[in-house]
Order: C-alpha cells, then structure tokens, then sequence
C-alpha cells in the first residue's frame, strides 16, 4: 500500500498530468498521450477537457469512430460546447455521417450564429446529406461574414452548379479566381484557376 501510495504520489495531481498531456500534444506527441488520458479518465470519466484531449488524440491518429464518444461528453460541458461541438461534427463529416454532422453544427450555430467554421462543416454536411438548397443558405451566409474565404467561396460555386444554376455558379468562379489572383498567392491563384476548369470541363463538358 505505501508502494502504491508513493507511485501515485510520483505520477502527480490529477491536474498537472493533464498539463503534461497537453505538453505532448502541443509537441504532437498525440499516440503518447493517449494511455494517459485513458488512465485519466478511469478515474474522472466524466472529465470534460479530458475527453476532449482524447478525442483530439483519437482524431489526430485516424481514429475517427472511436472519437465520437469522447468528443460527445465533451460537448456536453458548457465550457467546451463549442470547441468539442465543432471538432465532433468534423469528425461526424470525416465519417460521412452527414445528417449527424449537420445537427451537431446547428447546435454550435445556435451559441454562435456567426461562428464561420460551424457554417463551412454544416454547409458540406447539408451538401452530403442532398440537402442543397439549405446548403446554399449557409454559403451565402458566409459569403457575406467572410466575403475573403476562397474555401467557402468555392463551396458556395459547387452548390449552384449542383442547383444547376450554373450562371451564378460561373460567376462564382470568376469570383473566385479574381479572388485569389488579388491576393499575389501563386498556389492560391492556380487552385482557383483550376477549380474553374474542372468547373468548365465536369459540369458544362466545355473541353476548350
């Protein structure tokens, strides 16, 4: 028992061998933590930043299904519910579980309306889901709370062309391109430029 006692005593508090997970982590070190954080949660399974911490492992190391769990008792903690809430719902989106990605983004929306990245996973999730013209909702939503996001522009021109509005989502793409020539980023102007040629070649099969 003393043995026991003094090995516990080395291994620290509860809260310092959190912040030494968090210390692997941010040197991304994420396989090392996560038998400590599994230790950690034996004896406080209900611990929402450990949780969270676990579900960060989990997803870092490609175990997505397995992150679910952790993740969802962790956006069940107030002060985590946005941070976990949206890391769950990528997780959901990396799963292809669309409908469970989209729900769990309407819940982060409904404690921030403007939180951008919700929108971004909740506008792919409700595009998954064939859910277009509500998808489209939420790119024009972003349109105007990040009129500079080529990543949401982009997805905003997809879902008008899904939409078959393919006028607008020509324009969109040359918007796009405008877009990311401004901005004097090479790789940026060449991924625009060929989003609008997969554009011409896939949705008007205009070869020239």
């Amino acid at each position: 028992m003393v043995a026991l006692f003094l090995l516990g005593g080395c291994a620290g508090s509860f809260e310092e061998r959190l912040a030494e997970i968090h210390a692997l982590q941010d040197a991304g070190q994420f396989s090392e933590s996560l038998e400590r954080l599994r230790s950690l949660l034996v004896e406080n399974p209900d611990h929402g930043e450990a949780n969270y911490l676990l579900g960060v492992a989990l997803v870092q190391t490609g175990q997505l299904s397995l992150a679910v769990w952790p993740l969802e008792k962790a956006s069940s903690d107030p002060s985590l519910a946005i941070t976990a809430g949206l890391l769950l719902a990528s997780t959901f989106l990396g799963l292809q579980s669309h409908e469970d990605a989209a729900s769990v983004a309407t819940k982060v929306l409904e404690q921030d309306p403007s939180r951008i990245a919700a929108l971004k996973v909740r506008a792919q999730a409700l595009l998954g889901a064939n859910r277009r013209e509500e998808a489209l909702q939420d790119t024009t939503r972003l349109r105007e709370l990040a009129p500079e996001d080529h990543a949401a522009l982009l997805l905003h021109a997809t879902i008008l062309a899904k939409l078959d509005r393919i006028e607008d989502a020509e324009r969109a793409h040359e918007d796009l391109e405008k877009l990311a020539a401004k901005t004097g980023d090479a790789a940026a102007a060449v991924r625009a430029c060929l989003a609008r040629a997969s554009f011409f070649e896939d949705t008007l099969e205009d070869d020239a």
